[in-house]
């Protein structure tokens, strides 16, 4: 299956930071963020780029979109390489990836950002990008903007060119899981310990083809969810966990949904927030269309994909789920999603239907909503 076939619908959006239930009320509060490079091509908006908070400050970087024709009209996807920083009340430009690159595995760490493969126009790739801020600039090349200097490095290279990857991570252990290696569905399950060097090796493989699914790693134990497996043409409602070197099935979303296209998060706890995604009977739909059915179906208004609005907290400690209500912001896909240490989400551009990007981004002070048990 080829990108195209494989993205319609991508990953999306929002999150609290506690497994208690909760429902939208009018104590919580969204406020926009500015919009990122309005007068570029990258300011219609973009999805599956890469995001995180580095020590206090936001960070975005690549991404695609499709910023001449739209998608059902057969437009081709463009791909991108800036890196914004979010300063006085406006994203700044801040330098440059080594190559554009979007639908990589994204993991934000406390002082750094960490992109994992990914893909562009020539298809899927195996880098492994590092983003670092310094305040007192730094010995080779890098960019300072306003005494913030974004520093990239690159780290060992993942095995094999690798998209649309889950990713987990425990600690300095960093875990990538499924995806499409240039267009071939991987099973593999690849982790590097960036205390060690940060060298990937392989730990398993998945029972099954997964593209865009989600995981967490907690305890030593990797959880993964679907994701759609593109040869049989069907989401998954399940998922697995690898515990001592053998998959175990596991329930999926409680309402019977698909993980496919959603976005996850995991807090300080370890506690796994996954919003957004696809509506999985739709979706299944969508995957056994034949070529000429395509356009008619990317044509469809917003509300007919019916991208999933409700939150839901995972415990790996009690592997329970739990929702945490409905919210209009997680109706997305492709997102990229920060979780603050206070409570709050920043949500960033994504897809409101496959193929079409939305420039707004807000940030959403969940720590006001009532909760409900």
């Amino acid at each position: 299956m080829n990108r195209f076939a494989a993205t319609l619908l991508v990953s999306g959006l929002s999150v609290l930071l506690s497994c208690a239930c909760t429902h939208r009320n009018d104590s919580a509060t969204a406020e926009p963020l500015p919009a990122i490079a309005p007068s570029t091509d990258y300011g219609k908006g973009v999805s599956a780029l890469a995001a995180g908070k580095i020590d206090d400050t936001f960070i975005v970087a690549g991404g695609a979109n499709f910023p001449d024709t739209p998608a059902a009209e057969g437009g081709a996807k463009r791909f991108y390489d800036e890196i914004f920083i979010l300063g006085e009340g406006e994203w700044l430009p801040a330098g440059r990836l080594p190559q554009p690159t979007a639908y990589g595995a994204s993991f934000a760490l406390a002082n750094r950002m960490v992109i994992a493969g990914g893909a562009n126009a020539e298809g899927s790739v195996d880098a492994v990008v590092q983003i670092t801020l310094s305040k007192s600039g730094c010995d080779g090349d890098c960019d300072g903007l306003n005494g913030t200097f974004v520093i990239i490095s690159e780290l060992p290279p993942l095995p094999l060119p690798l998209e649309q990857a889950a990713a987990a991570r425990e600690g300095s252990v960093l875990c990538v899981a499924g995806g499409l290696s240039n267009g071939v569905p991987s099973k593999g399950v690849y982790c590097c310990d960036l205390a060690e060097g940060g060298v990937w090796s392989k730990t398993g493989e998945l029972p099954e083809a997964m593209v865009q699914p989600i995981a967490a790693l907690f305890g030593g134990t990797l959880y993964v969810w679907g994701g759609f497996d593109p040869v049989k043409k069907e989401a998954a409602d399940y998922g697995y966990r690898l515990q001592e070197g053998r998959w175990v099935r596991i329930a999926g979303l409680p309402d019977g949904g698909t993980a496919t296209g959603a976005t996850a998060v995991q807090d300080a706890e370890g506690r796994m927030w996954v919003a957004g995604g696809v509506n999985r009977e739709i979706f299944n739909r969508a995957l056994n269309l034949a070529p000429e059915q395509n356009a008619e179906y990317l044509s469809q208004p917003v509300e007919r994909y019916r991208f999933r609005r409700t939150l839901y907290c995972f415990d790996p400690a009690t592997e329970r789920w739990t929702s945490a209500g409905e919210y209009d912001e997680t109706a997305r896909a492709g997102a990229a999603l920060v979780a603050d240490r206070d409570g709050k989400l920043a949500i960033i551009n994504g897809e409101l239907k496959p193929g079409i990007r939305s420039s707004e981004s807000a940030v959403i002070n969940v720590s006001k909503t009532k909760n409900r048990q």
